[in-house]
């Protein structure tokens, strides 16, 4: 059973809302705490990046853990079974769901301009950049917009760290 794209369209639909209700969250916080326009925008890739991350890697996972308890197996097998197909797709849910939920946690940190939260977000946007390259030629749809997602992410906090220097450096 093959997916089209309008199948997609309503989880698609969710992401962006999400996306868009939390950047307005970040925008509002972050003219409140008079944060800088550049941790500003730094904050509002990763909440772009991260909520992509969160709803298409949940949206993997309840769709393989839906076909398992219906009882339909993997590539092209009767039944359910778990193998290594099975652990695998399941493994790939959550290295795209975790890491997006973590730099999700960031956000506020991640505005306010301190480093932690900096280091954290950059070491998860190349996890993030690793395991969507790596997928890219078995599933070029979505792996390579979420791919795009982490080197936006990766771009934006490059930039917001060339603009303006983290307030609380770690020594």
């Amino acid at each position: 059973m093959s997916t089209s794209f309008s199948d997609w369209l309503p989880v698609i639909a969710l992401v962006v809302t999400a996306a868009v209700v939390i950047w307005f969250g970040v925008i509002r916080y972050g003219r409140r705490s008079g944060a800088l326009a550049a941790s500003m925008v730094a904050a509002s890739l990763n909440v772009v990046c991260a909520v992509g991350h969160v709803g298409l890697g949940g949206g993997h996972l309840s769709g393989v853990l839906a076909k398992a308890l219906r009882g339909g197996g993997f590539d092209g097998a009767g039944a359910f079974k778990y193998d290594f197909h099975f652990y695998s797709l399941i493994l790939l849910g959550l290295a795209l769901s975790v890491p997006g939920l973590l730099c999700l946690l960031q956000v506020r940190a991640l505005t306010r301009g301190e480093a932690h939260a900096w280091k954290i977000t950059v070491g998860l946007a190349l996890a993030l950049l690793t395991v969507n390259g790596l997928l890219i030629p078995a599933s070029a749809g979505f792996s390579v917009l979420l791919a795009s997602l982490a080197g936006g992410n990766l771009l934006g906090l490059a930039a917001a760290r060339r603009l303006a220097a983290p307030r609380h450096e770690l020594t």
